[in-house]
């Protein structure tokens, strides 16, 4: 059976097991009319759940049981918005409350922090941070808004470690990885050092594992996914903020663009295989930008301080 199939939804749903995802789902199914003759009345829904249903909404029943899903479905959907998701979330975390602190790191500066479960986070230059004072007993959930950071993530089999990261979700128990969120250019990557991680795209509800030594790209312009592979041997904690080893070409401009402050825009095909090493910490963005030009033969325009084109000669 179908994950999302609309009755095994409805059944884990009277049973209490959908994960908030799932319920999310489940409220938008609702919300859409997918519900016939084939399910339980309303009553039974509200009676077998604790949502504060209104008794008006009850009590004039429509005399088909297909009929009155289809009237009451919005209806359903925000009693379960307003009241249901709440209480499933209270119960989820155990009536916990989490509170999320947002950290920003300070340009040419790198800062590491330990979270509660143990796990070091060093985050780059500009980056953007945000995680929770302490964690949930069931789940582990950070978000990296802009810029990069290596996670360290200490292991804990009953609390699966997230990180969103733009349009990507990571879900890890104990491993090391780096990601990368360049959200005005719709840009991100995560590089794989040790363990294993399961990637899910939001964009396009697909699923991808990472093995040691692979990483995953993803440019929102392309709509389009890149998996490969890159060399572990560097310390990822340690490494120059703008140091790179046979990187692709968009991920090495669109850091740069993000620690210098400028923008940079690709123009034309050609440059998908397109990969740079070297170190440029310390360098102008015009040296830089001349030095990729002269060695991979590129063609840089620019069009005033804070903007710049680039594309294959």
């Amino acid at each position: 059976m179908e994950e999302n199939d609309p009755k095994e939804l409805h059944r884990r749903f009277l049973a209490g097991e959908l994960s908030a995802q799932e319920l999310e789902t489940y409220i938008q199914q609702l919300a859409e009319g997918k519900f016939d003759d084939s399910f339980p009345d309303f009553e039974q829904v509200a009676s077998q759940y604790p949502y504060p249903v209104k008794q008006e909404t009850v009590t004039q029943r429509p005399k088909t049981r297909g009929v009155l899903w289809r009237s009451i479905a919005a209806t359903a959907a925000l009693i379960l918005l307003l009241g249901g998701y709440q209480l499933w979330v209270k119960r989820d975390m155990d009536s916990q409350q989490i509170v999320y602190k947002t950290i920003r790191v300070d340009p040419g500066k790198k800062t590491e922090i330990i979270l509660t479960d143990g796990t070091s986070v060093t985050l780059s230059p500009g980056t953007v941070f945000c995680y929770p004072e302490s964690f949930a007993d069931t789940l582990r959930e950070v978000h990296v808004v802009a810029g990069k950071a290596f996670f360290n993530v200490s292991r804990d089999t009953l609390r699966p470690f997230k990180v969103h990261v733009g349009k990507l979700e990571t879900i890890v128990l104990g491993t090391s990885f780096t990601v990368e969120n360049y959200k005005e250019q719709g840009f991100e990557k995560i590089n794989l050092y040790t363990g294993k991680i399961k990637i899910r795209n939001t964009n396009t509800n697909t699923e991808l594992a990472l093995t040691p030594g692979q990483l995953f790209e993803w440019d929102d312009q392309t709509a389009i996914g890149r998996l490969s592979e890159f060399d572990t041997e560097a310390n990822p904690a340690k490494a120059e903020s703008l140091s790179f080893a046979q990187a692709s070409l968009k991920s090495v401009l669109y850091r740069i663009a993000y620690l210098k402050g400028i923008k940079i825009t690709l123009e034309g095909n050609g440059l998908a295989n397109y990969y740079i090493s070297g170190t440029f910490d310390g360098m102008p963005i015009d040296q830089i930008l001349q030095s990729m030009e002269l060695v991979h033969k590129l063609k840089i325009n620019k069009i005033d301080n804070k903007t710049y084109t680039i594309m294959k000669k």
